[in-house]
């Protein structure tokens, strides 16, 4: 198959199912309020930019929240040469990187379908994309590459999930894949599965995971301190209950609710003599609150002052002192006060997420 071939085939079956696709589309603003506020991004209808588009328009696309801060840096050096749109596909990574570059288009990026990417793409003179890491959507590429834009991948990676999932479906992807030029990944075994797919090896460079290039976050003085203050008056507040001492904080890092419950129940009734212990729970989801109400003592400490309700008053604390982060982009400074970091993922089959922050 071709790109074009590709493009033509997800394009009637979009037309097909829009009958089907409407509905759907309408429920989901009907009965998700939280996809209201930014409905209209999602169908390419909205973030057309701060100024009207130059031919050398880059579309830069990465997923979630730890991949944002992670480009911020390509993303400064990006914008100092050329005009940039930037799109998401979680809300999270969106606010995270309107709050750092308000000069800059932020959006959410449209659903998957020629008949909204095709404008969308039309519409902001968009003469390239780069994708972060692993964001290959299928009617997003076949949409540019009809258009002659052009596609490249940085910091790219190929899970074993996810390149055996595009080899399956191999028809369909590796006509879009092959077009990708230049494709910067991680080590070399990206690199052998993206030439698997089609991808010509003089177009592709082992670089590295630039996720290790992140700023220092000891640098943001701060935010760092104001950190330090929140542990210690949750430590001043409620240390005199468990004996006093050192404490020691652990940290659990991009937790699920089922682990969470998992290790405070391990840690019930921890005691040493002149250690005492502060567990700081930073969730992976902030959305699943109601799924820690189910079991958090009522005694957490949250780090937004905006949230002053008490979790579930029939269980009591017996962990010692318990901080919850509910906000974002606070995660590295955090890690540098705690002493020690458990990963999240780890404890169930989710598979483990990302130790850059710890390390």
């Amino acid at each position: 198959m071709t790109v074009r071939t590709v493009f033509f085939t997800l394009r009637v079956i979009n037309r097909m199912l829009w009958p089907l696709i409407l509905p759907v589309v309408g429920c989901y603003w009907l009965f998700s309020r939280k996809a209201r506020p930014h409905f209209g991004e999602r169908l390419g209808l909205s973030g057309s930019g701060m100024r009207e588009p130059s031919e050398t328009t880059i579309l830069f696309h990465l997923a979630s929240l730890g991949e944002a801060h992670a480009a911020t840096p390509l993303i400064e050096a990006l914008h100092r040469k050329h005009s940039l749109i930037l799109t998401t596909t979680s809300l999270t990574g969106r606010d995270a990187l309107k709050r750092h570059f308000p000069e800059i288009s932020v959006s959410l990026a449209p659903i998957d379908l020629p008949d909204l990417w095709v404008p969308f793409l039309k519409g902001r003179k968009i003469a390239g994309i780069l994708l972060f890491e692993t964001e290959i959507w299928p009617s997003m590429l076949a949409s540019a590459l009809s258009l002659d834009v052009k596609v490249g991948v940085v910091n790219g990676r190929l899970s074993t999930k996810g390149f055996n999932r595009i080899r399956r479906f191999r028809t369909l992807f590796s006509p879009l894949v092959r077009e990708f030029s230049p494709v910067l990944v991680q080590t070399a075994r990206d690199a052998e599965r993206f030439q698997s797919l089609g991808v010509r090896p003089e177009k592709i460079q082992v670089i590295g995971n630039i996720k290790w290039d992140i700023p220092d976050p000891c640098g943001d003085d701060k935010s760092g301190k104001d950190l330090e203050n929140w542990l210690q008056s949750s430590e001043k507040d409620q240390g005199g209950h468990f004996g006093g001492g050192r404490f020691c904080r652990v940290l659990l890092s991009s937790f699920h609710p089922g682990e969470t419950r998992e290790l405070l129940t391990s840690f019930e009734g921890w005691r040493l003599p002149s250690v005492s212990l502060h567990l700081v729970i930073a969730p992976r989801h902030l959305d699943k609150m109601e799924a820690y109400r189910k079991f958090l003592p009522p005694d957490v400490t949250f780090r937004s002052e905006k949230r002053k309700d008490r979790m579930n008053d029939s269980v009591n604390s017996k962990n010692g002192v318990i901080s919850f982060l509910d906000s974002y982009g606070e995660l590295p400074q955090l890690t540098i006060l705690c002493d020690i970091a458990v990963i999240g993922g780890t404890l169930g089959r989710i598979g483990g997420h990302s130790p850059i922050d710890a390390a």
